[in-house]
């Protein structure tokens, strides 16, 4: 393999061993899912740059030193959207590296030979490389330390090349767990974040967005078109949709509301009157409700309409209306599979309900499910109606600190 910093300001010359000026960068395009081919060199010469394919170019006959010749004469260099200046675009530019889950610098780059050029082959990620490139070529060592990341572990940033000629798909970061993308995205600077959240699938970013922090998520979502915004927090928890519009401008706010379908903006739209420190400011409305005279044998049919959305569902809560929603019992999924498919709702449900008023202190509600044991506490108003519910990955972000709060795996979103 060659090394890029090998090549950079390497004379070339013509058929006839003159000298025709210095190689400046190195032109690849990749191609679907390959690494990139290099297809041509962009040459330095009287203060200008010269561009010929490598199809003209003829290396040495080992590949690595010797005299590089260009057969024809050099064009003026006009670059095209999809093609990738080595040099200018990725040495010293930040990357995704995928095996470790963060971000690093690319201090150089290693060439495979193919029979008629070159191809991108890996990175090097290591400090003395760095250094490497920094010295004379008389003076480089070659079996200085080496941090090698392939092509297929690492993804580039367009928004950290040139112009945004580049324009990676991010596939391979949809990926990651969305608790590593948040990782990644406090590294980035906010264009390259927006970046990756625009590459994303909607149900990845939503998810993605709840795992990172709060600062981060107000730029990402003012940044969005509202539609695609919308969509993104339809796919939230109903609270942590409502924690990202309340740290944006009304306005941006109005326009995203209006986007999303008219149940989910009421829920939001309720949510955002309460306090974010008291339980109605850290309750959630997905949540799972039965009426209580349903049939045992009907519940399963009942309930899956409810369960797409929750992740996680463990409680049912039991109501005497589906309408005004009075909250009178509730059960598990347990109970449903083990009870007698004789029995109604109302005769496997426990009563005696742990509850708290939505403008009780959230610290209070937390305190409750873990005296309890309780994986989610109800939410309701003086007249008994259920009006959400606080999840234990909610609560416990109230009592825990603040550089605690990401480990907690979300629940009920």
């Amino acid at each position: 393999m060659l090394r890029l910093s090998n090549l950079l300001n390497a004379k070339v010359h013509d058929e006839g061993s003159h000298g025709v000026g210095r190689i400046g960068d190195l032109l690849a395009r990749q191609a679907q899912g390959q690494p990139p081919e290099v297809t041509g060199l962009l040459i330095l010469r009287s203060g200008r740059v010269w561009f010929c394919e490598t199809t003209q170019v003829t290396w040495p006959e080992n590949g690595t030193t010797g005299r590089i010749v260009v057969n024809g004469e050099p064009a003026p260099f006009e670059r095209r959207p999809g093609e990738l200046l080595l040099a200018h675009d990725l040495l010293d530019r930040q990357v995704i590296d995928l095996t470790r889950v963060t971000t690093a610098r690319v201090n150089d780059i290693f060439l495979a030979r193919e029979p008629d050029g070159w191809r991108v082959d890996a990175v090097d990620l290591a400090t003395a490389a760095l250094s490497r490139r920094l010295l004379p070529a008389a003076l480089r060592p070659e079996g200085s330390e080496q941090h090698t990341l392939s092509w297929q572990d690492f993804e580039i940033l367009a928004s950290d090349t040139s112009g945004g000629w580049v324009y990676p798909e991010h596939s391979r970061l949809s990926r990651l767990h969305p608790a590593d993308i948040a990782r990644i995205a406090d590294l980035l600077p906010s264009p390259q974040v927006l970046e990756l959240i625009e590459s994303l699938p909607d149900r990845v970013a939503a998810d993605a967005l709840e795992e990172m922090d709060e600062h981060l998520k107000g730029g990402i979502f003012a940044d969005l078109s509202a539609e695609r915004a919308a969509r993104i927090l339809d796919l939230m928890a109903p609270n942590a949709a409502a924690d990202v519009l309340a740290d944006l401008p009304t306005p941006v706010a109005q326009r995203i509301l209006q986007d999303l379908p008219s149940g989910e903006a009421a829920d939001i739209h309720a949510l955002l009157t309460y306090a974010k420190n008291t339980a109605g400011g850290i309750m959630t409305t997905s949540y799972v409700i039965a009426p209580k005279d349903l049939p045992v044998r009907e519940a399963a049919e009942f309930l899956r309409p409810q369960l797409v959305k929750p992740d996680w569902v463990y409680y049912v809560y039991v109501v005497d209306d589906m309408t005004t929603r009075d909250l009178v019992g509730v059960f598990t999924l347990r109970d449903l599979l083990l009870a007698d498919q004789k029995l109604t709702i109302e005769d496997i449900m426990s009563t005696g309900l742990r509850t708290a008023r939505p403008d009780s202190p959230a610290e209070k509600a937390a305190q409750t499910m873990s005296e309890y044991n309780l994986m989610a506490l109800p939410v309701t108003d003086e007249a008994g109606r259920l009006l959400g519910i606080v999840a234990v990955d909610d609560a416990l972000s109230v009592i825990l600190p603040t550089q605690l709060r990401r480990r907690v795996p979300r629940v009920f979103s």
